[in-house]
Order: structure tokens, then sequence, then C-alpha cells
């Protein structure tokens, strides 16, 4: 598979994704990976501003839920 290719299937896998916790959790991972091959500096100035601005944006705590709410709805399936 060529780069191309490559970038084509991780652009229709995110397109597939709903859960917008989902998604800013595998930005943060694809963030983490390049930081860690140490490719960064390798992007311009602007992209990574771009990707840390998507983070921050795609970031909503009216998305998450608390362990409390996550116990008893546990506690629920688990009755049925």
């Amino acid at each position: 598979m060529n780069t191309m290719e490559i970038r084509g299937s991780f652009i229709s896998l995110l397109a597939e994704v709903d859960d917008p916790a989902l998604l800013h959790k595998m930005l943060e991972k694809c963030l983490e990976m390049l930081r860690r091959e140490d490719r960064l500096e390798e992007l311009s100035p602007e992209l990574l501003a771009m990707l840390e601005r998507a983070i921050e944006e795609s970031y909503n705590e009216n998305d998450l839920l608390s362990n409390e709410s996550v116990t008893q709805m546990a506690q629920q399936w688990l009755r049925q």
C-alpha cells in the first residue's frame, strides 16, 4: 500500500467515526506518535497550531459522563 492509499484509508476511517470523544483521543494519539518519532519539527508551525487547536476545540466536558452515572447505568444493565 502506498502513502496515498494509506492516507485515503485513514481519512475514510476518520470520516466514519461519529464519537467526538473517540476522535479527540485518536487525534491526541496521532500527535503523541508524531512527537515520539521526533518528526514534529518537520511539520509547519501553522499545521501544528491547527492540530493543537483542533484538540482544544474538540474537547467538550458536556460529552463526558460522570463515574456515578456510568456506575448507575451499569447497575441497571446488570439488573436486566
